[in-house]
């Protein structure tokens, strides 16, 4: 059988689409690293900031077996979007994190414009990624949309909750 590809570039994007939500995990990861060590945060913070990650791959995933189970999507003539929930739910972090950074360095009164750059960065390449995924055929725009609507309204949510404060005597706080 001899397919034809929907363009020439076909395998390149699929490529750089594949490559993506890893990217991202290194980002969060490196953000983690990077708030710890500059911050000097306690553990219990360190902690939850970990299980801010955990809480975005059990939305990501609990809303696929979600799915699978119930069939949500598929009643409205849609797919739930594994790869959307993921990489929004990343997003969310990295951004929450570099806005978390923000917040410490101008209590300490360094210019954080880096931050607000890289927050913005990283919606605006996730927005690419999700026009990347209509372009190459792997969801609609509305399995997309209703895909992020729904994981990152319980992602934000769990996010605002499991992050450590922003405030250095609040860290002193969560460390009790």
């Amino acid at each position: 059988m001899n397919e034809t590809l929907p363009n020439p570039y076909y395998h390149q994007l699929d490529a750089i689409a594949d490559a993506y939500t890893p990217l991202l995990l290194i980002l969060a990861l490196a953000c983690v690293a990077r708030l710890w060590w500059q911050q000097r945060w306690a553990l219990a913070c360190v902690w939850r900031t970990v299980a801010s990650v955990l809480w975005v791959a059990f939305v990501s995933y609990g809303g696929m077996a979600l799915d699978k189970t119930l069939n949500i999507w598929p009643k409205w003539q849609m797919d739930y979007s594994t790869h959307t929930a993921v990489a929004g739910g990343l997003t969310i972090l990295i951004t929450a994190l570099l806005f978390t950074a923000r917040h410490i360095n101008l209590v300490k009164g360094v210019k954080s414009k880096w931050e607000v750059i890289a927050a913005l960065a990283v919606a605006a390449t996730s927005a690419c990624y999700f026009a990347l995924m209509v372009y190459q055929q792997y969801h609609s725009f509305a399995d997309i949309f209703t895909t992020f609507v729904v994981t990152g309204t319980l992602q934000y949510w769990g996010l605002t909750t499991f992050l450590p404060p922003l405030s250095r005597s609040a860290h002193k706080r969560a460390a009790l």
